[in-house]
């Protein structure tokens, strides 16, 4: 049995073992005449905005597309190329689907359709927050973030006499590519003030300000020197960014989220790998946990055992028994602690390099100095992360992935 999570940001697929086999953002373009999906798709998200699209998931329907990315004419022909990307990418024959709490039944009948015709069986739909809940376990009524690329949803999950059920779900028109919209403009803001120079005024370098940002957001954190160069007209120019205007702007587009009533609140590992997010959600409610994908689809893996393909069912409640995790450690799933660092695999072998795109570079490269020294070790203080998480030690070990440069590495051993 397969998982597949819904979620226009990242629509993930699990095998049985809740190994992930497939992470994409739901993102086309059509800029060079092939259809490109997922990451690729954002490289012209602000400099051909007439060929990108990236409400599809989102909206789930058979609406016309305002501009046809060649052969996909609707939002759905283009969800159903993007589930032919999964299913190539890990070859997937059923799966039960993890989905947002507001998707409406109609849309669950389409989003079945559109998987069986990419020959993918539905088994049926487990809510996210319920599946959230009952990997933590919970004692009381709990709340759960989650976020998309156009939306943030905030639920309530109650229990009483041992079942747990969605109570209330708030979806907010603030998500991913909204926050990121607002760095672009602080950091416009920073250029305009500097050097009197707008990055926003020419697509080409409103793409290039677009890039840096979610570059940070696929490392998950902010580079430790916060300037940024934009090419334009043959010129480099180059800003310095505050991060505590990026983290006031950030609080900012969450004012209007209500959080007054929230005692716990846990959200995903999506949600924590913006940067600065967590320091904001922090401020706003007395527990804040993060939950891990591990914890997540084992829980939903174990409410999916019992559904049936026939009569697909959509399960928002479930006994608060239907899953016993036994983690080693208890703060395994779910992390409440911001210094929490990864403890390396002491009978890995030491990495001799860090591999990224299919090219190996030694630690000792130049292009790591900044971050290790001439032993190939992690700089003290160095802000970077490994497996996700601080790293506890200056040794990488062969298998870890590490955070540099905005990017992802895998740190590997050469003989």
């Amino acid at each position: 049995m397969h998982l597949i999570d819904i979620n226009d940001w990242e629509l993930g697929c699990f095998d049985a073992d809740g190994q992930q086999l497939y992470r994409s953002p739901c993102a086309g373009s059509h800029a060079e005449g092939t259809l490109q999906l997922g990451t690729d798709a954002f490289k012209t998200a602000k400099s051909l905005p007439q060929a990108f699209a990236c409400h599809y998931l989102g909206r789930l329907n058979e609406e016309q597309l305002p501009n046809p990315l060649g052969n996909a004419k609707t939002q759905a022909d283009l969800c159903f190329a993007q589930f032919l990307d999964m299913k190539a990418h890990c070859e997937v024959t059923s799966a039960a689907f993890l989905i947002p709490p507001q998707i409406s039944d109609r849309q669950l009948s389409l989003l079945a359709g559109i998987a069986s015709a990419a020959g993918i069986q539905p088994l049926g739909f487990i809510d996210h927050s319920l599946a959230y809940a009952l990997a933590k376990q919970v004692a009381a009524p709990l709340h759960v973030l989650d976020m998309g690329l156009h939306q943030l949803y905030l639920s309530r999950v109650d229990i009483a006499d041992g079942e747990l059920i969605v109570a209330s779900s708030t979806q907010h028109g603030i998500g991913l590519l909204s926050m990121v919209d607002s760095w672009v403009n602080v950091i416009a803001d920073e250029f305009i003030q500097s050097s009197r120079f707008d990055p926003l005024h020419s697509a080409q370098s409103e793409q290039q300000t677009f890039d840096a940002v979610m570059g940070w957001i696929s490392a998950g954190e902010l580079p430790a020197d916060l300037k940024l160069s934009i090419r334009s007209d043959q010129a480099l120019r180059t800003a310095t960014v505050v991060a505590e205007r990026l983290q006031a702007r950030l609080s900012t587009k969450l004012r209007d989220i209500n959080l007054d009533t929230v005692d716990a609140l846990t959200i995903n590992q999506r949600v924590a790998q913006v940067p600065l997010l967590s320091n904001s959600l922090r401020d706003r409610v007395p527990e804040l946990s993060t939950a891990s994908d591990q914890a997540l689809v084992s829980s939903a893996l174990a409410l999916a055992a019992d559904l049936d393909p026939a009569n697909l069912e959509r399960i928002r409640g479930c006994s608060a028994s239907a899953y016993r995790p036994a983690p080693a450690d208890p703060s395994a799933a779910f992390s409440t602690s911001e210094t929490v660092g990864t403890v390396p695999d002491e009978e890995a072998p030491p990495a001799t390099h860090l591999v990224h795109l299919g090219v190996a570079y030694s630690l000792t490269d130049d292009l790591f100095r900044e971050f290790l020294d001439a032993d190939g070790l992690l700089r003290p203080g160095t802000p970077t992360k490994v497996d996700g998480l601080p790293a506890q030690t200056a040794r990488l070990r062969a298998g870890q992935e590490v955070s540099l440069h905005s990017q992802r590495w895998l740190a590997i051993q050469v003989k």
